[in-house]
């Protein structure tokens, strides 16, 4: 059965010349946020919610490409309008079924209308290469985002979540040993190498489509930083979310707990080699990271240097 909406939702025939602008006779995701975790994605989700030019799925995370999508959901879905219990209908038919359906999950995007819609899931940074390779080759003009944090606070803001949630063994956030063991948790460790899957998506996305956030530039300016996201994906920024300011932050009153200085430099050499490739995978605001822990970039440079020497002279020997 296929369900399509006779109306173009709040979009003008304007806002339709825009390049992005899907109809509900091609329903296809028009973007994907893959990540990374705790980095700003539900604030992006809420701004995207509220924003005229959008039509958003009833919950965040759709979590399809990932076994996540058998998982139990944390949050309760909107339920707005029968929109929103359709669409949750179907994707949990589609998540029931074995493999993936491509063309079933595109199809989940009919409800959208006229109005640009896509799919914000962190989990989607932990993908492997073939099921990346799958995805942009169904979808080879969608565009794609990934927000990027600094490691060191990206991760302890995922280890004060997953305590709060008691989905790791519980540490004492006092001990830098601890800490640092707990940083070896395969669900903690796959979404800390933002330089690893930024290059994987990368190498099968076209680069017009591609585009790293910096959650620096959530923290220090969210109306440029708002600006731009909903410029990349052919929205109109100078349209409100609403009432919702770019400023509005979801996560309010998670506290988290206090980062002792010999916790913060322990998980800063655990993460050192990666503040680096950082620096160099992603540039902008991550071009600082090294520096805010006393790490030079110099060094690396030299050590890039000293591997391409190797592999020219292995080249020549062979």
């Amino acid at each position: 059965m296929r369900w399509t909406w006779p109306f173009n939702g709040r979009a003008s025939d304007g806002e339709h010349k825009h390049g992005n602008r899907s109809h509900t006779a091609d329903a296809r995701p028009d973007f994907l946020c893959v990540g990374g975790q705790k980095a700003g994605t539900s604030w992006l989700y809420h701004q995207l919610t509220a924003h005229p030019d959008f039509w958003m799925p009833p919950v965040k995370e759709l979590y399809y490409f990932d076994s996540l999508s058998r998982i139990k959901r944390r949050l309760p879905p909107r339920c707005k309008d029968s929109r929103d219990l359709l669409f949750m209908a179907k994707i949990e038919q589609l998540s029931a079924r074995p493999g993936l359906d491509l063309e079933g999950y595109a199809k989940l995007f009919e409800f959208k209308g006229g109005l640009l819609s896509g799919d914000i899931s962190p989990s989607y940074s932990t993908l492997n290469d073939d099921v990346v390779e799958d995805v942009i080759s169904h979808f080879p003009n969608v565009n794609v985002i990934f927000l990027a944090r600094d490691p060191v606070e990206r991760s302890w803001s995922q280890l004060s979540m997953e305590a709060r949630l008691q989905t790791i063994p519980s540490f004492d956030p006092s001990d830098p040993d601890e800490v640092a063991r707990t940083l070896l948790c395969p669900g903690v460790l796959l979404h800390s190498h933002l330089s690893k899957i930024v290059a994987r998506w990368k190498r099968y996305i076209r680069p017009d489509l591609f585009r790293i956030f910096f959650f620096d530039d959530l923290e220090k300016d969210p109306g440029t930083l708002r600006r731009s996201i909903l410029s990349f994906l052919g929205a109109d920024p100078k349209k409100p979310s609403g009432r919702l300011r770019a400023d509005h932050k979801s996560n309010v009153g998670k506290d988290k707990p206090f980062l002792a200085a010999a916790v913060r430099s322990r998980m800063a050499q655990f993460f050192q080699e990666e503040l680096k490739a950082c620096a160099v995978e992603l540039g902008g605001p991550a071009k600082h990271w090294p520096a805010r822990y006393g790490f030079s970039l110099l060094l690396f440079f030299w050590d890039l240097v000293d591997d391409f020497e190797l592999l020219f002279w292995c080249d020549w020997i062979s």
